[in-house]
């Protein structure tokens, strides 16, 4: 299987959706996605975007499904079967647990019962979006700070905070280290680190792509919970993707994450729906699913 070496679809200033739409936002959700593990791919040692005729496929040689996924399927109905088991033969080969994504264009139509039939456990978690006109700021706890990441050394410093706040487990943490870290800084995807007394304890990121301003990594430290930290870093990026001119907000949550992103305004879209065929549960699936 060859990488591919084709740019993702980073937006520019004439391809901003310019208005709220649950149809649209439902592709743009998976779309920007798909471009930011793109990019990662693209800029990280050890990290492969592998685009077959039936599937494309995301590969890490770090063992962790957390980047070992097939991200598209095209799958003609009467080869699912020999299709199914060779993408899990390839990967079990590799010595790693992987994700099945499954998207609103992807094709049989019957995919989720198909990967069912072979094993596979589905998980779904909110894909949100918001038309950023109606973005509710909250106001930032007393001693908090939000600050973009710029130089190495604070890069360096959100390379290992945000896959520490997650939860991650070590695995996980290598290969959320090494992307960015191999991504580096690059306008369309701004980083951003919380204080609190002056110590970092929180993160979050804004992908600009597909018409979109895309939310990851939001994430703080168990002691900075329940402060209202969260709201704050979500909501930073989102402003400054407003003064960059974008309209639209959207994001994937986690469980814990959902009811403060309501309240910031985003609406459910869609379902972000996985599927792994890992006997125990997985641990990224896990983190998602987390509620406290």
């Amino acid at each position: 299987m060859a990488p591919d070496t084709s740019s993702p679809n980073l937006s520019k200033k004439m391809s901003i959706i310019d208005y709220y739409s649950e149809n649209l936002l439902a592709d743009a959700i998976h779309e920007n996605f798909h471009s930011l593990l793109h990019l990662m791919c693209q800029k990280t040692p050890g990290f492969e975007w592998v685009k077959l005729a039936e599937v494309t496929l995301m590969v890490c040689k770090t063992p962790t499904s957390i980047y070992n996924r097939v991200v598209q399927t095209q799958i003609k109905p009467e080869e699912v079967g020999s299709k199914i088991k060779e993408i899990k033969d390839y990967y079990d080969s590799n010595g790693s647990q992987f994700l099945w994504m499954v998207g609103p264009r992807d094709t049989p139509a019957d995919l989720s019962h198909r990967l069912e039939e072979y094993g596979f456990v589905r998980s779904g978690s909110p894909g949100m979006a918001i038309d950023l006109r109606q973005l509710r700021v909250p106001v930032s706890p007393s001693g908090f700070r939000v600050e973009r990441v710029e130089d190495k050394e604070s890069l360096k410093t959100y390379s290992v905070l945000m896959p520490q706040a997650f939860g991650f487990d070590d695995l996980s943490k290598i290969a959320v280290s090494g992307w960015i870290n191999g991504v580096g800084l690059c306008d369309c995807l701004r980083h951003y680190i919380g204080y609190l007394d002056g110590n970092p304890v929180a993160t979050s990121s804004v992908f600009y792509s597909d018409g979109v301003a895309g939310l990851y990594c939001v994430a703080s430290m168990p002691e900075a919970r329940g402060k209202g930290i969260g709201s704050v870093m979500s909501a930073f990026p989102l402003l400054e993707a407003i003064e960059e001119g974008y309209n639209v907000g959207v994001l994937h949550s986690t469980m814990m994450a959902h009811e403060v992103y309501h309240r910031l305004g985003f609406k459910d879209i869609s379902e972000i729906i996985n599927y792994s065929h890992a006997e125990s549960g997985d641990s990224y699936l896990q983190t998602l699913s987390r509620r406290e």
